[in-house]
């Protein structure tokens, strides 16, 4: 009886080490993706000079002109655009904190650019591996939706993420640099 309470004890002693250790492992883990998180939001400016993708470009639609944007309409436009393509132009993109370039691979050149505070809203579709990016051209009212579709669904997903984290970092560069103003009322 004895030794069948010192065997039970010395499990329970051995499960709850083994549940310390886990725990500890947890932690660890926890503490390097929070250590990851801090070092990329650390990125200076000069990390986010002309990052480049490849995809093609699928085409363009009008979304509309009214200060509401109706983002089922451009998910939905998105889907139509991406499906009814057969194939899009060549094109890299290149990304920055001013905006974000498109160039046409067949004819070397720009094809478009866009800075960042003319851009309203960026959705990605994985499962068609596609990015839209809805923009204001200057002088114009109409809103159009540019579609870019990427050989793979992470790589949509990368550009929809830096083109969001670009967003942060240009707002953020913006508030910083008006700390230095003063306004005499």
């Amino acid at each position: 009886m004895y030794l069948l309470n010192a065997k039970k004890r010395a499990d329970k002693l051995v499960l709850e080490e083994e549940k310390e250790q886990r725990r500890r492992h947890r932690k660890k883990n926890r503490d390097a993706r929070r250590q990851r998180k801090i070092e990329q939001a650390n990125l200076n400016h000069e990390a986010w000079r002309n990052i480049r993708f490849n995809a093609d470009y699928m085409g363009s639609f009008q979304v509309g002109e009214s200060s509401f944007l109706d983002k089922n309409l451009v998910k939905q436009g998105m889907k139509v655009l991406a499906v009814h393509t057969v194939q899009g132009m060549p094109a890299a993109l290149e990304l920055c904190l001013d905006g974000f370039k498109v160039y046409d691979k067949k004819a070397q050149r720009a094809a478009m650019a866009h800075s960042l505070n003319r851009i309203l809203y960026v959705s990605c579709d994985a499962s068609l591996s596609v990015v839209g990016i809805v923009a204001k051209n200057p002088g114009v009212k109409e809103r159009y939706c540019h579609l870019f579709e990427f050989s793979k669904r992470r790589k949509a997903k990368y550009f929809h993420n830096c083109l969001k984290k670009a967003f942060r970092e240009s707002r953020k560069s913006e508030d910083e640099s008006n700390e230095d103003v003063h306004y005499v009322g």
